[in-house]
């Protein structure tokens, strides 16, 4: 017999199959948040591949981006493409072989980071269209031999925009001043990410290159750095099986993530020579 709670959260997870369902609930807010503030996996599947599983990172009214679930590849994807929305744990549900929860190696604090650039690349892109609209509109109702009903039509449409505007406005300082933990090396660092920075330069390297957001992935360092003339945005570095490091320049902008390059082989006594080389950052005086 199925129980009456199992049959509603399966009915949960399937309105976001329907787009009317989808704007009108605001689904996307209450997975967008299991995400982001309780670390819960949710799955994204689509129609057309109903075996093959995504990892959920955040969505607007419009569309969704997740992953693979190595978290590798990234997909934006359409809410009318979408078969079924499944957040862990989910009773009875078969979890894709292989698939651990918890697999993510960047700390909480690079991760809400990312998050908040994310919102706000959309949030600024709904301000610029509401603004657009709101001098279309303008100009629209200041045209001559407009009948008394449409000057009033346009009044109300420009309220409301103008309305929608600060509601935006308010959203955007919302997300500007969430705090992010910027310590030297969130959840106390592991030995390994702090003998590289020691390497880099230490303290010296960070005055230098602007360096912050520092975090630990399970073999290395990752950090954000200052603005430079190569357009690297983050640099991630692992040590390797050989005992030389990977080193990985990242360039992040809103939800585009793109590796402009990777360097393999590195020996601890050239980390400087190559971050300089594809940052064109100094690490010294």
């Amino acid at each position: 017999m199925i129980k009456l709670k199992d049959l509603l959260s399966e009915m949960i997870d399937m309105t976001i199959a329907n787009p009317d369902m989808w704007k009108q609930e605001k689904l996307w807010k209450q997975y967008n948040k299991a995400v982001e503030v309780a670390g819960k996996t949710v799955f994204v599947i689509l129609k057309k591949d109903k075996k093959k599983h995504y990892l959920w990172k955040a969505a607007t009214p419009n569309f969704i981006r997740a992953t693979d679930l190595e978290g590798k590849k990234w997909f934006t994807i359409k809410p009318k493409d979408v078969y079924q929305v499944v957040q862990l744990p989910h009773s009875g549900y078969k979890v894709p072989k292989g698939f651990k929860e918890g697999k993510l190696t960047e700390t909480p604090g690079v991760f809400k980071k990312k998050t908040q650039t994310f919102m706000l690349f959309h949030i600024n892109g709904e301000i610029d269209r509401i603004k657009s609209q709101i001098i279309h509109i303008d100009k629209a109702s200041k045209a001559k031999g407009l009948a008394k009903n449409e000057k009033n039509e346009f009044g109300k449409l420009l309220k409301d925009l103008k309305v929608d505007l600060k509601k935006m406005t308010t959203r955007k300082k919302d997300v500007e001043n969430y705090k992010v933990d910027e310590g030297k090396l969130k959840e106390g660092g592991k030995e390994i990410a702090k003998t590289i920075l020691q390497q880099l330069g230490g303290n010296k390297f960070i005055a230098m290159t602007g360096a912050k957001h520092l975090g630990h992935t399970n073999k290395g360092l990752q950090m954000k750095i200052g603005r430079n003339s190569k357009g690297i945005t983050h640099v991630i570095i692992n040590l390797k099986a050989s005992d030389t490091y990977e080193m990985e320049f990242i360039k992040l902008r809103g939800a585009s993530r793109k590796v402009l390059k990777k360097v393999k082989g590195v020996y601890n006594d050239m980390l400087r020579k190559i971050f300089t080389k594809y940052t064109g950052m100094r690490t010294s005086l």
